[in-house]
């Protein structure tokens, strides 16, 4: 189930580390690699309690279940796109978050800071004007990710990290972003295997698509890979008898569910 789970997510790389102050060399799908209190890569690519020095004042794990769980969640409504001059942000709210991180950069280069910190457990968007103290552009391309983290004694843990959002500027001259996704069947009823129709919608019909050299045009995750699993390229593989969501997701945010009955 874990390794399926993995399979269907975007490329994730260089969670922030403690004292960090230099970016890891990474891809266009990296995370960030700027400092976190309290947190550090565990091997399964999820965050981890970094232990405090004194005895007993270890923060307490996270499990990669419950990672999992957040993520789903924090994935189920996320989305980006311009709004005046700022990148507007929407994601679903974590039950036990007390907040969120939201992490950009040009797409050509990595996370190095916070550009925005929403404060709060109901926070479900925010606006991005400035990377790096600069204003962004109309013309480049940049990447969003959304961090949940609670606090522990004071101490901030990251408890789940959204997919990366990769967005073009609205004023670039050769690319633009998903508006929509067509999908052929919003209900399936799966017996062995089937794969997804679905199809990107463009905002600009006249301009292209990322590359994806950004990341897959579509991705594709299951809510419950105990009853089905979907692969890179949106084959359903049925497991065991239940529904479950897949959700197909464009490059930006914008996505649409459908309802799977395995029988």
């Amino acid at each position: 189930m874990m390794i399926l789970w993995q399979l269907c997510q975007p490329q994730r790389h260089g969670y922030p580390r403690e004292n960090d102050t230099k970016p890891s060399p990474e891809g266009n799908d990296s995370k960030p690699s700027t400092p976190s209190p309290s947190t550090s890569p565990d091997n399964s690519g999820g965050t981890s309690a970094k232990p405090d020095p004194k005895p007993g004042n270890a923060l307490p794990p996270i499990s990669r279940e419950e990672q999992e769980k957040n993520e789903w969640q924090l994935n189920k409504k996320i989305q980006s796109g311009w709004k005046g001059n700022s990148l507007s942000v929407h994601w679903s709210k974590i039950p036990k978050a007390s907040g969120y991180d939201l992490y950009a950069a040009a797409c050509s280069t990595d996370y190095d800071q916070i550009a925005v910190s929403a404060k709060g457990q109901n926070k479900t968007a925010a606006k991005i004007t400035k990377i790096a103290g600069k204003r962004i552009s109309k013309k480049a391309t940049y990447k969003v990710i959304v961090r949940a983290y609670r606090l522990v004694d004071g101490k901030k843990q990251y408890i789940g990290t959204s997919a990366d959002m990769h967005i073009a500027g609205i004023k670039n001259k050769q690319y633009t972003n998903a508006k929509s996704i067509k999908l052929l069947r919003k209900k399936i009823t799966l017996k062995k295997k089937v794969k997804i129709a679905a199809r990107i919608v463009k905002q600009y019909r006249r301009k292209k698509l990322l590359s994806k050299t950004h990341g897959p045009r579509l991705r594709y995750t299951s809510s419950n890979n105990s009853l089905a699993t979907v692969n890179k390229v949106g084959v359903l593989h049925a497991k065991k008898k239940g529904t479950c969501i897949i959700c197909v997701r464009a490059l930006n945010g914008i996505s649409k569910q459908i309802k799977v009955t395995v029988k």
